[in-house]
């Protein structure tokens, strides 16, 4: 993902597709198990990661270090990440064993078979990563990757104009007269 502080990253590639099409409302349901968890990781963590197991090749030689986050930011809380911002959707979550793609309106069953079911399986599991090594090897913890990275990389999408509107998010009140979307349904 983008860099921890700043939320820059090169290219809109991976999850950020999906990320766009959930955002803008295209894709509106994600069948998503309670608990799931994504392990997000910023690529500043990953470069410092990797020049750090560099430079301690000598005492870190032959062993394994999971450049992780070492703690994944709920499905939920990440859903709710865009949908603080009053021009996005969030999607709503609903339970794998209760989700019909064939529920889906026509455009959104597109979507979900060229895009979302890709990443699906995402949405179900809780990954839990153990970077004890490589902390005890390279001195080095991730950054925090919870609600206030998800804002500094929606609000990097928004910059770039990967994402379309103005930097705002529940944080700050949306412009006058104008409602913000929420979600009705449980079920697609």
């Amino acid at each position: 993902m983008g860099d921890s502080r700043t939320g820059a990253i090169r290219s809109f590639d991976t999850i950020y597709a999906l990320f766009k099409l959930i955002a803008e409302g295209r894709i509106r349901h994600l069948p998503a198990r309670a608990g799931a968890t994504l392990d997000f990781v910023p690529i500043d963590h990953v470069a410092s990661g990797l020049v750090a197991l560099a430079e301690a090749m000598p005492r870190a030689a032959g062993g394994r270090y999971h450049l992780v986050s070492g703690a994944p930011i709920a499905v939920s809380e990440w859903a709710a990440a865009i949908g603080a911002y009053p021009q996005f959707t969030a999607p709503v979550l609903v339970d794998p064993a209760a989700f019909d793609p064939a529920a889906l309106a026509p455009a959104e069953l597109r979507l979900f078979a060229r895009i979302s079911a890709l990443y699906a399986s995402y949405f179900q599991r809780d990954p839990r990563f153990d970077d004890t090594q490589f902390s005890a090897a390279t001195g080095l913890a991730c950054p925090s990757t919870g609600a206030a990275f998800m804002r500094r990389l929606i609000d990097h999408c928004i910059a770039a104009g990967f994402l379309n509107g103005a930097i705002e998010h529940a944080d700050s009140a949306p412009p006058a007269g104008r409602a913000r979307r929420r979600p009705t349904s449980a079920r697609p």
